[in-house]
């Protein structure tokens, strides 16, 4: 072959390479608008990221400043079809070669090991508020607790572990240099000794079981204790409120134990992560649990007010034990109860009444929530017991209506679509679903989208 003709071919091979490479960028680039109409692949959406926020409405300002242009092209990215599967490629890269977590509160442990940066932080006692300001939760907590004594309600308070502290030989080596004993849980666990207060103290409790546990308290990717360690809480919580009222409560069991990778919550963490394959092979324990019927056990009116961990077995069907009117109070901010259709915003009811109605009222928190000192459940009952405040008088409540009502009057007809779509799901009335959608656009991270 002549040297002009290897040349020719030289020159057609990179020539048709340069169409090849230039076609499939094409394709990859177009992928978003063809898979709009074909829609061959079914890709999961990315946990942890709001979809439902609207671009911002154009006026003079936001567009000179660029504002609009810039919530436009969030919109559209987070919009695109296609952008899911991508990010969790990046993810996957990131985690797979440099160990990284593409997540602003995840921490990476030993062994694979993931942590919710906020219960690092109270381990090593980073968020610590002090004993003054513990010690005047807990004396506020013993007048509420007396007080209720004296009105014949039982009043308990649960603490929660946290996986940090119950898994701190698979911290980073740098966290562990940071221990301390000066922490909000060290610090509370004394005094709710010292203040006679009713309480359960699930952290020893779950150390001591940590290696005779049947299947594990905590999972690998996941933040809560795992579904089989709720399911034994449920049962321990119940166990003590018989005791403590000389009562008896529809009991939970199970009859068999499933073995599998982890459901549900159980690797929450990892699902926040966003990645396209799954860190942990490990498998758990999901007991096929049952309650009793109501018939022929004592009810009583539970109101519980919690962050998650509490809120998982509520979400379980633990208020099965319970009085169907008991209602469950996420954070002290939206409520919950199978009374109730959907979620309402506990400005919407009269809190006082509820307990004053109430035969038991837990207070329960995680490690990380001991500084929310219970999101001012114990002193707006501190200062209602002790000097009549109502919570329906509270002028942040009054604000907080009157700004609902004047988000009512302002939904588009977007929003209002949103609102009715809701009142189909819950079953309630369009003026309900209104305020319920207007509640969730002033406080997002409590109401449905």
């Amino acid at each position: 072959m002549k040297i002009k003709d290897i040349f020719k071919q030289d020159m057609y091979k990179r020539v048709t390479l340069k169409y090849v490479l230039f076609i499939n960028i094409l394709v990859w680039l177009s992928c978003p608008i063809w898979h709009n109409f074909i829609f061959i692949f079914d890709f999961k959406d990315l946990f942890g990221v709001n979809k439902d926020d609207e671009p911002i409405e154009i006026n003079f300002n936001n567009w000179f400043s660029t504002d609009y242009q810039t919530s436009v092209e969030e919109y559209l990215v987070l919009h695109n079809p296609m952008s899911t599967f991508f990010v969790r490629v990046k993810n996957q890269i990131d985690y797979s070669m440099f160990g990284k977590l593409n997540m602003e509160k995840g921490v990476m442990g030993k062994k694979f090991y993931l942590f919710e940066k906020a219960y690092v932080d109270t381990y090593i006692g980073t968020d610590y508020i002090g004993e003054e300001a513990l010690r005047t939760y807990l004396e506020k907590m013993k007048f509420v607790q007396d007080t209720l004594l004296k009105l014949n309600k039982e009043f308990i308070y649960i603490q929660a572990p946290g996986k940090a502290s119950f898994y701190p030989e698979f911290l980073p080596d740098s966290i562990q240099a940071k221990i301390t004993m000066n922490t909000n849980y060290h610090t509370i666990s004394k005094l709710l000794s010292e203040y006679k207060i009713n309480y359960i103290d699930f952290v020893p409790v779950f150390l001591n079981d940590k290696k005779t546990a049947q299947y594990p308290l905590f999972t690998q990717t996941g933040v809560h204790w795992s579904q089989y360690a709720m399911v034994l809480t449920m049962d321990s919580i119940n166990h003590f409120i018989e005791k403590q009222m000389n009562i008896d409560l529809p009991n939970v069991y199970y009859d068999k134990i499933e073995l599998d990778y982890a459901r549900y919550g159980d690797a929450d963490v990892e699902m926040v992560a966003n990645l396209l394959f799954t860190i942990s092979d490990m498998k758990y324990g999901y007991p096929n649990y049952k309650f009793e019927p109501r018939e022929n056990k004592d009810s009583p009116y539970v109101t519980l007010i919690s962050d998650s961990y509490l809120g998982g077995l509520y979400w379980g069907n633990w208020f099965q034990s319970f009085n169907k009117e008991s209602q469950f109070w996420f954070y002290n901010k939206s409520i919950e109860s199978e009374a109730i259709k959907g979620k309402v915003h506990r400005y919407q009811l009269d809190q006082n009444a509820i307990i004053n109605k109430s035969d038991i009222i837990i207070v329960s928190t995680n490690e990380p929530n001991i500084r929310g000192r219970s999101w001012e459940f114990i002193d707006e009952m501190y200062d209602y017991y002790k000097y009549g405040k109502r919570v329906v008088d509270n002028k942040e409540r009054i604000e907080f209506l009157r700004t609902v009502d004047s988000c009512k009057a302002t939904l588009t007809d977007r929003e209002i679509e949103k609102a009715e779509q809701y009142m189909d799901t819950q079953n309630v009335t369009i003026d309900s679903a209104k305020t319920i959608y207007s509640i969730w656009k002033m406080s997002k991270s409590i109401f449905p989208k």
